[in-house]
């Protein structure tokens, strides 16, 4: 009964991390070179090339910067898409 409860809880708390992890996905033909910064935890610099996704931790929310364009990341948002050199939902 212990070993069933505690499947379950590992299984629970998988499927709850897993519903804040937001994904980042470069459809530009060039490298990208992205920083998260989690409100709650270290900045992660990310380089990304052409067609590759890349997953953040948004569980507390944080904001996702390439150059000059911003975009926000938190549960309501799960993919950020790099187009034409910007940010798109």
């Amino acid at each position: 009964m212990k070993k069933l409860a505690t499947a379950a809880a590992i299984v629970l708390c998988a499927t709850a991390a897993s519903a804040f992890a937001g994904t980042v996905h470069n459809s530009d033909k060039a490298t990208a070179h992205i920083t998260f910064r989690p409100h709650a935890g270290k900045v992660q610099h990310l380089t990304l090339a052409s067609g590759k996704m890349a997953d953040i931790d948004c569980a507390k929310g944080g904001v996702v910067t390439m150059g000059k364009h911003r975009a926000t990341c938190d549960a309501k948002h799960d993919t950020i898409t790099l187009r034409n050199g910007r940010f798109w939902r």
